[in-house]
């Protein structure tokens, strides 16, 4: 750890670039180390490769580039923080290891984290192909979570964009943080680095930010990296800027539809309808949220040979890790990365039950054969005694010496491998009753609170419910066991968790009073939507926009269906308000009623067709009603909604 020259008192200094440039080669230029080569550079400082003489190992010295007063002043100031971002140690952070000033001119010492960058890994000006698209996903989701790790402290990166994720050994660090004020300071004139616009939140306009502006940020940069360019670019850096303020982004066609999700999300325009956080945004991925579980999941994996380098750059050195675990891509298994990983597992899978099975099967015959041949003994046993007459001189003689073929078959009903046997079918017993235990566990919600993924318990739809106790075992109040299971074991025992899934199902629709007759004047479950959800405002003003269109627009549907639960649930609330005291509200009614069939795929709820306007709303006024209970039961939030669409397409 090399020793910190203290920044001075005096901000004023200026540096002196002339000695920097004649001396910096010098060993002990910065005390302990020797600068070895340059690794870049740019509008805000020059990077240098240096050693630590006393060790020989390798660090990166970037000197910052602050000529303009104020600049300045500010990032010394700041500079003072950075040992609050040195305290950070993450596997996918470049550790920052000191800092110090040498003729007027701060640096910072961080890790060396290698030469290569996202951005050198990246496809331009074209769609990846699949295995292209593996390892740039992966280095990701690898960045999020050093961001995460960044957020969770309150620390805000503010310069995300690729040139900024470094890779080396197969491992993605995010480098360059702790100079935020270098960054934001400079954007009053829009002097920033190359690329740096094309990756701006709207809100740093206006000098504004926080956690959710990193979110847009890795949105742009995701952006990049399945589609091969940047969602907005043009002629200037304030065209640029002002379409990021204005403009939606046009997603293609290749996309999945979790990437289709998470860019639709992640780039919104008001910052409260992103994802909240970065745990959030890796979730919906369906990837492990801390580094551990990941690594862990990666060397699970690492049986399947490592994809191929793309085509069009020269492998990148030490830059291929094991692929990520199934459902990391999401979408369906025509478009996923990773579905021969899926595969293979759910080949594994049903081989092992294949194998359990057999086994069982051939205990049960063992055991089957020992009491067939245990009886034959003891009825031919019976049946000797019962031909003798009592008092014969026969019974006073020694009794003959039994055949034997009983005596075999006896030592055969209880020898070894019977024994064996019935050990084997107690053990499968066992574990059977174990496995069932478990299962029984998770789907009466009594899994630890630490066995239990955050997001099944975090950004519930509904903040109040209030249920009548006949109809209170058909509604949930937390997070329903099917989508437990399904993000405790994710790809595994899918027949399991499916048959939970419909049962569950199909208790709420025993509950249900669905058909229109059974509806009318029933006393049903209401639901309020939490105020602090995230993007309920935009979704409102969608519905709003949606009922009022003469005829309605397919891309505002398909937008409000892309919001998921808050979609859904703002959807039921604007069915559950309607009045029905205009012939207006009967073709609103219809049309959020076939929206909300086709986002969900339940079609037991059906419009009651009356004439008669009072007979009309005395119908159908519990349909609002009715929805909100599956969007409480079916999306319950985000992961739910997710478990919800793949069980049924599984089904």
């Amino acid at each position: 750890m090399p020793t910190s020259q203290p920044i001075p008192d005096s901000p004023e200094r200026g540096p002196d670039w002339e000695a920097f440039y004649r001396d910096y080669r010098k060993p002990g230029y910065i005390e302990g180390f020797e600068i070895t080569t340059k690794l870049g550079g740019g509008m805000f400082g020059q990077v240098f490769r240096a050693r630590r003489m006393s060790i020989g190992k390798d660090y990166a010295i970037k000197f910052l580039k602050v000529d303009d007063g104020e600049v300045r002043r500010a990032v010394l100031s700041e500079l003072e923080q950075v040992k609050y971002f040195a305290q950070i140690d993450h596997p996918n952070l470049v550790s920052i290891e000191d800092r110090g000033e040498v003729d007027g001119i701060p640096y910072l010492v961080m890790a060396f984290a290698g030469t290569e960058t996202l951005r050198d890994l990246m496809v331009e000006d074209r769609a990846p192909t699949p295995e292209e698209k593996e390892p740039l996903v992966r280095s990701f989701l690898q960045a999020a979570r050093g961001l995460q790790a960044l957020h969770e402290r309150s620390l805000v990166h503010f310069d995300i964009k690729p040139a900024n994720i470094f890779l080396k050994g197969g491992v993605a660090r995010l480098g360059d943080y702790g100079l935020s004020k270098l960054v934001t300071h400079s954007r009053g004139s829009l002097s920033m680095g190359r690329g740096t616009p094309y990756y701006m939140a709207p809100e740093m306009l206006q000098r504004r930010g926080d956690e959710r502006s990193d979110v847009y940020s890795m949105g742009v940069m995701l952006y990049e990296l399945l589609c091969g360019e940047v969602p907005f670019t043009g002629d200037s850096e304030w065209e640029v800027l002002r379409k990021h303020e204005h403009q939606p982004p046009a997603l293609p066609a290749h996309l999945t539809p979790t990437e289709r999700a998470v860019l639709t999300r992640c780039l919104q325009k008001d910052p409260a309808d992103r994802y909240p956080s970065m745990a959030a945004l890796i979730e919906a991925f369906g990837a492990p949220r801390s580094a551990g579980a990941a690594a862990l999941s990666e060397v699970r994996s690492a049986g399947s040979a490592p994809p191929p380098p793309p085509p069009s750059k020269p492998k990148p050195t030490g830059a291929t890790a094991p692929p990520l675990p199934p459902g990391a891509g999401g979408g369906g298994d025509a478009e996923n990365p990773y579905k021969e990983m899926a595969a293979a597992s759910r080949k594994a899978l049903q081989h092992a039950g294949q194998v359990a099975r057999k086994a069982l099967q051939d205990a049960g015959d063992f055991a089957k054969q020992g009491v067939k041949q245990a009886q034959e003994a003891v009825q031919q046993t019976v049946g000797r005694g019962s031909r003798r007459a009592p008092g014969d001189a026969a019974d006073r003689r020694a009794p003959p010496a039994p055949p034997p073929a009983p005596k075999a078959r006896r030592r055969r009903a209880w020898g070894p491998g019977t024994w064996v046997a019935a050990l084997v079918l107690a053990g499968i017993l066992v574990l059977s009753f174990a496995l069932m235990t478990r299962i029984g566990s998770v789907r009466e919600g009594m899994l630890a609170p630490g066995e239990i993924s955050p997001a099944l318990t975090a950004e519930k739809i509904y903040d109040r419910r209030s249920v009548p106790a006949a109809l209170s075992a058909g509604v949930h109040r937390q997070a329903p066991s099917w989508a437990v299971f399904y993000s405790h074991f994710p790809g595994q025992q899918v027949g399991n968790i499916s048959r939970f899934f419909t049962e569950d199902l199909a208790e709420m629709e025993a509950l249900m009073p669905s058909a229109p007759w059974a509806r009318r004047g029933a006393e049903l479950p209401t639901f309020e939507i939490d105020p602090r959800t995230p993007g309920l405002r935009a979704a409102r003003d969608q519905v709003a926009m949606y009922v009022a269109q003469e005829v309605p627009d397919p891309q505002l549907a398909a937008g409000l269906v892309g919001r998921g639960p808050v979609g859904l649930a703002v959807c039921a609330s604007a069915l559950a308000d309607l009045d029905y005291d205009a012939v207006a509200d009967v073709e609103t009614c219809k049309r959020l009623h076939r929206l909300l069939v086709q986002a969900t795929g339940w079609e037991k709820l059906h419009v009651a067709e009356v004439e008669d306007l009072a007979e009309f709303r005395a119908y159908n006024q519990p349909l609002g009603d009715l929805w909100a209970w599956f969007v409480n039961n079916c999306a319950f939030n985000e992961p739910t909604w997710e478990a919800y669409r793949d069980l049924r397409r599984l089904r």
